[in-house]
């Protein structure tokens, strides 16, 4: 499988995710060709840029990660320059309703996932929540920071109804961001 490149300032042109210079502006289009392109037993490797600052506007109110069957997805952060894994890359949804939702096989390292600042009770993240799927769920040095305003959003781990035992989630280094008191981590 070939690596994949995101990084919000890319000036190729193609944006084919291909190189650096030609990187997917957004990640979600780097998921979405690495999944479509998954061949069973691979990793597709996704290499997003310490300068990524993506805004994206989802109409559809939800920002879908789903990886493929197993091994699946690898999404790292890292210095597009000498290729060593670091922090900084930002995702940052702006249309209010939407939430962030993780599922299936996905390891994601040193991004920083925004809401909106006008957040609502359905903005949040979810992770492993779509029922009757195994989720296998990784993430390290990540940044999961609710909108300040509005709303009771919040954090859901796992699945609702059936199938409780399909669902494995690691945290290492994470942080997870409130910014009023009457946000909360749902279980």
């Amino acid at each position: 499988m070939p690596d994949y490149y995101v990084r919000s300032t890319s000036t190729g042109g193609s944006d084919n995710g291909t190189s650096w210079a030609d990187a997917y502006l957004t990640l979600l289009q780097a998921v979405d060709a690495a999944t479509a392109a998954f061949s069973a037993g691979t990793i597709s490797w996704i290499r997003v840029s310490q300068a990524h600052a993506e805004v994206t506007v989802t109409t559809a109110n939800e920002v879908l990660y789903t990886g493929p069957t197993s091994p699946g997805l690898r999404i790292i952060c890292e210095n597009d320059s000498t290729g060593v894994p670091t922090t900084g890359a930002t995702v940052t949804e702006t249309e209010n309703g939407t939430k962030f939702s993780f599922s299936q096989f996905l390891y994601i390292q040193g991004i920083h996932f925004k809401t909106p600042t006008n957040s609502s009770s359905v903005n949040g993240f979810y992770f492993g929540s779509i029922s009757n799927l195994t989720h296998a769920l990784g993430f390290r040095d990540c940044t999961f920071e609710l909108g300040p305003t509005g709303g009771t959003p919040f954090y859901l781990f796992g699945q609702a109804g059936n199938n409780q035992d399909d669902v494995m989630i690691v945290m290492d280094n994470c942080v997870f961001q409130t910014n009023r008191t009457s946000q909360y981590i749902r279980p």
